[in-house]
């Protein structure tokens, strides 16, 4: 962090239990409630256009700079990436940055945050649809803006940031201070098109890290240390700068993916529409984790506020307000809830609900009780994925191929699974993690970024835990790099189970 930032630290404010949820009763326009996210490649190319317009907009107005600047205050820094805060913080950062979308004209009254796909995109590696590069796996990259450029460092508000000099719209109307110094361009890694998509992002990995959900923390934090740092990793350039992530618009539909997986837990553990009550109680709808014990007493609770604050003005620079306080994006907090378990459940939040579109895959691993706890799974009520309504919904997605890579797994999940079973004596659980082993050891055939230190590496937590009043010391492992399945990923049943899943999934076939 910046030094001319921490000499303006001052000790962390005592936050106060809020007792009820105020949220808008009505959206300021007729928008659909809740709002709905896309994934972006499903998107038409006319609205993937308007979405575009509108953050290049934002960049004239100097809102998506002051976006930017929330990661690098001090306690919001800490907050954000050292404790259990960091789900429902980027829920409402998400929600923030949509309002102002929102704000920019009739033409954007109703845009949602469209969120990044990369389950298909894994999807298509697996069935040998590409090459297994983030570049040529990942059409969102490429639709979002590239990576062409020279390679530059560029100092965005006070921090140097190298990478390739990306100027294609909307990246060619960024400011990095303020709107008083514009490069035009946002410096991007330089080499997607060598760079290996990230491990962790199968069926398999993620229905068993989320059968094995001991807690929000657990999952949470499985998804932060694997899939969320790995792939801030693999995209280098300033989405591998922690302090200005937000400066590349791919960070928002990256966090919207994650977003999305926090709510399949939500949904699957907690469940919808429960009480605040309910809320500011359950052990799975938030946990308290710090970097230490001795830091515990900083970590926030879930009734605490959440911290996302920034310099009041290039004037004001050593000024720090809060979000909801700044002269200019303070309009687009105004209707965000503050305290941390306003935003358990993204589909109970007044005018502010919102729901997303999943593929098949990510829709199937609530449809299925054997991952969902039972109770949870009959309250909600929901259908197989196999269903005419899951049937019905798949219809509106192009048929190309990531369709294609998602349908063919989704038809041979269960026949792995069974497979699995076999080796493990019809043992569901040790099945499963059998099944994320082989997806793993399939994976790993590539060599995705691992970072062994900083902000992005995976680090042992202090935390609060239901059998103990007492904190400990935990440590969430990527999925792929957990001990358990580096364990049995060594093993010949995985090795076999590997050899046979790859048999089916890359033969060629028309999914209809």
């Amino acid at each position: 962090m910046r030094s001319h930032l921490l000499s303006f630290v001052s000790a962390l404010v005592a936050l106060v239990a809020a007792q009820t949820i105020v949220f808008p009763t009505s959206a300021p326009v007729s928008c659909p409630v809740p709002a709905i996210r896309q994934s972006w490649l499903n998107m038409t190319a006319a609205d993937q256009q308007t979405y575009l317009d509108a953050v290049g907009i934002a960049m004239d107005k100097g809102y998506h700079f002051n976006f930017l600047q929330i990661l690098s205050e001090s306690d919001t820094y800490y907050e954000y990436y050292s404790t259990c805060g960091w789900a429902y913080s980027s829920r409402r950062l998400l929600l923030a940055y949509q309002n102002m979308l929102r704000s920019l004209g009739p033409a954007y009254a109703c845009i949602t945050i469209p969120y990044w796909d990369y389950f298909a995109d894994n999807a298509q590696i697996q069935t040998g649809a590409c090459d297994g590069t983030l570049g040529n796996c990942s059409g969102i990259l490429s639709s979002m803006g590239g990576n062409a450029g020279a390679p530059t460092t560029l100092t965005i508000d006070g921090i140097p940031v190298s990478g390739a000099a990306t100027t294609s719209s909307p990246l060619n109307r960024f400011c990095e201070l303020y709107n008083i110094s514009c490069s035009g361009y946002v410096p991007r890694g330089p080499n997607w098109s060598t760079t290996s998509f990230p491990a962790g992002f199968g069926y398999a990995t993620l229905a068993n890290m989320l059968k094995k959900a001991t807690s929000f923390y657990s999952f949470t934090f499985g998804l932060k240390n694997g899939i969320h740092n790995s792939m801030h990793l693999a995209l280098g350039g300033v989405m591998a700068d922690a302090n200005h992530t937000m400066a590349d618009p791919l960070f928002f539909s990256q966090h919207a993916a994650l977003d999305m997986m926090v709510q399949v837990y939500i949904e699957c553990y907690f469940g919808t529409n429960r009480t605040v009550e309910k809320k500011q109680t359950s052990p799975w709808a938030f946990s308290v984790c710090a970097p230490s014990i001795a830091e515990m007493p900083r970590a926030p609770r879930v009734t605490s506020n959440i911290t996302q604050r920034l310099p009041q003005s290039f004037e004001n620079y050593t000024t720090i307000v809060d979000a909801a306080d700044h002269p200019v994006i303070g309009q687009f907090f105004a209707s965000t809830p503050t305290a941390y378990f306003s935003y358990v459940d993204a589909t109970d939040m007044g005018a502010l609900s919102y729901t997303y579109e999943k593929n098949v895959l990510v829709s199937s691993l609530l449809a299925n009780g054997y991952i969902c706890p039972i109770k949870v799974y009959k309250r909600r009520r929901l259908v197989d994925d196999t269903s005419l309504t899951a049937k019905t919904a798949a219809a509106r997605w192009p048929r190309n191929s990531r369709y294609t890579a998602v349908q063919r797994l989704n038809k041979l999940r269960r026949q792995f699974l069974a497979k699995a079973m076999t080796y493990t004596s019809y043992k569901l659980d040790a099945a499963l993690e059998l099944y994320a082993a082989a997806e793993c050891l399939i994976a790993n055939t590539r060599t995705p970024a691992v970072a062994t230190t900083g902000i992005f590496s995976t680090k042992p937590m202090a935390i609060f835990t239901s059998a103990s009043t007492t904190p400990v010391t935990e440590t969430v492992s990527a999925p792929c790099s957990s001990p358990a399945l580096t364990l049995l990923g060594r093993s010949a049943n995985a090795f076999e189970l590997r050899d046979y899943m790859l048999r089916f999934v890359k033969r060629t076939s028309t999914i209809t």
